[in-house]
């Protein structure tokens, strides 16, 4: 394995890139991250919806920019963010009664929600310039 990867180039991030995963996080982004949020996502396991966190998010933005950039510091993650309600959604226009018919969503914390997506904004910037197309299909097609 050793003289394998020896000769294979793998991709590697640049110093600025490094220094993006870095960064602290700001007000514009967890505003963008808000704002675009969908519609049609229910209450999150905390009851809170997109609804609240845009409605409040005058009040929300500087404690959850306290709160992602402490969790990137180091803090540790609240016992909520480790926490999900798995619902099954039946597929439309398949037979009810049949497992294939229908799909695990899981829902998570509004706050938590925010942070994933916001770090999967970040990584999948890097790994767009690290990656091709076709190995980074996969991931920029999985839902968050």
């Amino acid at each position: 394995i050793n003289r394998y990867l020896k000769n294979v180039k793998l991709p590697q991030e640049s110093e600025d890139e490094v220094a993006d995963l870095d960064r602290q996080i700001v007000a514009e982004e967890v505003e963008v991250i808000i704002k675009n949020l969908k519609f049609n996502i229910g209450p999150r396991t905390n009851r809170f919806s997109r609804e609240y966190s845009r409605a409040l998010r005058q009040v929300l933005v500087p404690v959850l920019i306290a709160l992602f950039n402490g969790t990137l510091q180091g803090n540790e993650i609240s016992d909520s963010w480790k926490d999900a309600k798995i619902v099954v959604i039946s597929k439309e226009g398949k037979d009810i009664t049949t497992c294939a018919s229908h799909r695990p969503i899981s829902l998570i914390n509004m706050d938590a929600k925010i942070y994933v997506k916001m770090l999967e904004s970040t990584l999948s910037v890097l790994f767009s310039n690290m990656f091709t197309l076709t190995n980074l299909g996969l991931l920029l097609a999985a839902p968050i």
